[in-house]
């Protein structure tokens, strides 16, 4: 039943409409489009042959077992702009370091201190929990970053314990 609903929503929806609603064109800066399934993607090097469809990449990774809420960085995203600023100031025959001041009220820290999340809403109006506990969570990121630094992490870590029934 839902999957007529969808199509004939889908059929009605355009993706003018959903660059629209988004405000795409306001804040995008060529980074992020609409494809034409309608999902929002992201070109970190504002290449149209570059573009990663998010919802594909969040169906992704939840179907690895993680689960939203999901924060994602870009860095080429970052670098890409930090280039166009610097081919804008050599292509004016400035040097960049006599126009930029840096002012430290705005930088941010390197560590974050203090994070905290609540999902209690997804919870209360949506019947969500968690299929990864907090232990788990922080195991398989440790596992990571041990793999990606070259180093078995079964020699190091030892199993997350069961988690705790709610009986």
């Amino acid at each position: 039943m839902l999957k007529g609903v969808e199509h004939e929503l889908m059929d009605k929806w355009k993706i003018q409409d959903a660059a629209e609603t988004y405000g795409i064109r306001h804040w995008s800066k060529g980074y992020f489009a609409i494809n034409s399934a309608g999902h929002v993607t992201v070109h970190p090097g504002k290449r149209a042959d570059q573009a990663i469809d998010l919802k594909e990449l969040v169906d992704q990774l939840q179907a690895r077992g993680i689960q939203l809420p999901i924060l994602l960085r870009f860095t080429d995203i970052l670098r890409h702009r930090v280039g166009e600023v610097h081919a804008a100031f050599k292509a004016a025959g400035l040097h960049w370091h006599e126009y930029v001041v840096l002012d430290e009220a705005y930088l941010r820290p390197a560590e974050v201190h203090e994070l905290r999340g609540d999902a209690s809403k997804a919870a209360k109006k949506l019947g969500w929990t968690p299929k990864t506990t907090f232990v788990e969570l922080i195991h398989e990121m440790l596992e990571h970053d041990l793999t990606l630094e070259g180093v078995d992490p079964t020699k190091h870590l030892r199993k997350p314990p069961a988690p705790v029934s709610k009986s």
